[in-house]
């Protein structure tokens, strides 16, 4: 999956992929606890064990953020066990690993998508198969994926119900 590196000390650094902040209560290195909002494209450095704390917290393994692919590792302890399980996590995949699922044999991609939670990878697995001109069944699995993880709610518009008292709810 994802290029990490692997770190000697308890430090450990990680990239938010995504287009809005993510916050996070961290120890700073001198030793006082701050909530940090980590900005898009920004990275964060993070001792192991709050990020352990973090993630012991969290009831649902789908809002784990450093499971989920909201953030991305860079670089981890070197903990083996722990690693192999954040390091190669499919939520947690580069351009090229998705673009050669897409192009790859469907049954290959059906099972990467099945493994993914994230719909932010997934949207992009989207975006990629129509750069890549991909057959239609590629596109239907992608889609099919999509919309079970992220089902898009009825599209509605807010229009003017022409009595001038206020505005109607519009289903498309």
């Amino acid at each position: 999956m994802a290029t990490v590196k692997k770190s000697s000390g308890e430090w450990e650094t990680w990239l938010n992929p995504n287009a809005y902040p993510i916050y996070l209560m961290i120890t700073e290195r001198n030793g006082a606890k701050v909530d940090r909002a980590v900005r898009p494209g920004a990275k964060v450095e993070i001792r192991a064990s709050d990020r352990r704390d973090l993630q012991a917290r969290k009831l649902n393994p789908k809002k784990d953020p450093f499971t989920n692919g909201k953030l991305v590792p860079v670089q981890l302890i070197d903990d083996p066990e722990e690693f192999e399980i954040l390091a190669n996590n499919p939520n947690v995949v580069e351009d090229s690993e998705i673009t050669a699922f897409v192009k790859g044999k469907i049954a290959a991609l059906r099972d990467f998508l099945a493994e993914v939670e994230n719909p932010l990878i997934v949207r992009r697995a989207m975006d990629i198969a129509g750069e890549e001109d991909v057959h239609p069944n590629k596109v239907k699995a992608i889609q099919a994926r999509l919309d079970e993880l992220d089902p898009e709610k009825e599209p509605v518009s807010l229009a003017s119900d022409g009595d001038g008292d206020g505005i109607t709810v519009v289903e498309l």
